[in-house]
């Protein structure tokens, strides 16, 4: 019965065979990235262990089980990043870390130089993300300085560094505000809010104007918006649906870090979030409904399976 019918696999003398994977995931996961020779995301990490090892099949919470058990790498930021521990990266957020450099300096700094110190630690990013970063960044209050330096309000600099002054302003073409827009929604994975900043409120403004027709495009500038835009449909959603996915994000690294839901005396805050939602989960809609049931799935892939 055990061979015929359950096909489980037998010797001569009707003893169990178990076969024990010969493969330290760990170890390739290891190897993978001191080849690489800086972090790399989840998906990427397993992507190059399958081309590897075309015939394992781990589903994605065991795979970052054996991260989360390994002493020699560990994740960064938010963003399902991973580096070895022996290069000593930040593991601060990209915004974390451009506060950070810029307390420490002296003096403001070019785009350049945050681009080149957050390559530095690991993070592989543009001038124009790390723009869109900035101005979006509300928990952090930053000032322009002529020469496209960058400093932040909080410090007091050499009186040979002029701040720009604001009230200096022109109207920008179609192309500069479709880049800004879109760098700004590649950054911050979201299209932009009225209720934020003046800087995202007026990108704001600009998206409505075009959605609604009010501003004055060619046929030729609405037929790239809109291929633009349809590459981004994920990141259209109101400020509400974006917490909400951030809140599963959150929730989802915690899990990740911790190896266990966060109960009210480790994260209450997490708690009482993920218990109000469990409750109406099903009136939940639109970009709030698919983020739930992805964090349904992510969970049941640690093993933790919810009513």
């Amino acid at each position: 019965m055990l061979k015929q019918i359950l096909n489980i696999e037998l010797d001569e003398n009707y003893n169990i065979i178990l076969r024990q994977n010969s493969v330290d995931i760990e170890d390739e996961f290891f190897k993978i990235l001191e080849a690489n020779g800086s972090p790399m995301s989840f998906d990427d990490l397993c992507l190059s262990l399958q081309k590897h090892y075309p015939k394992l099949s781990y589903a994605s919470g065991t795979l970052r089980t054996f991260l989360f058990n390994s002493s020699r790498i560990s994740p960064i930021g938010k963003s399902s990043m991973y580096t070895l521990n022996k290069w000593n990266v930040n593991k601060l957020t990209i915004r974390g870390i451009i506060r950070e450099v810029l307390e420490k300096s002296e003096n403001p700094l070019s785009l350049d130089d945050i681009v080149d110190f957050l390559r530095m630690n690991g993070r592989h990013t543009s001038k124009n993300s790390v723009n869109s970063t900035i101005l979006s960044d509300e928990k952090c209050d930053y000032v322009k300085f002529k020469g496209g330096l960058i400093g932040l309000a909080s410090k007091t600099y050499d009186s040979v560094f002029k701040p720009i002054d604001k009230s200096t302003q022109y109207r920008k073409t179609f192309e500069e505000r479709i880049i800004e827009f879109l760098d700004f929604v590649d950054a911050n994975h979201h299209v932009p809010f009225s209720s934020s900043d003046e800087y995202e409120a007026s990108l704001y403004r600009w998206y409505r104007n075009v959605n609604t027709g009010v501003l004055d495009v060619t046929p030729e500038q609405m037929s790239r918006f809109d291929s633009e835009m349809l590459k981004r449909q994920e990141y259209v959603m109101t400020s509400s649906e974006y917490s909400f996915v951030e809140k599963c994000k959150d929730f989802k690294y915690y899990v990740s870090t911790e190896f266990d839901l966060p109960n009210i005396k480790s994260n209450s805050s997490l708690y009482g979030w993920f218990a109000k939602n469990r409750q109406s989960a099903k009136e939940l809609t639109g970009k709030k409904k698919s983020a739930w049931i992805d964090l349904v799935r992510f969970l049941a892939d640690y093993g933790f399976h919810l009513e």
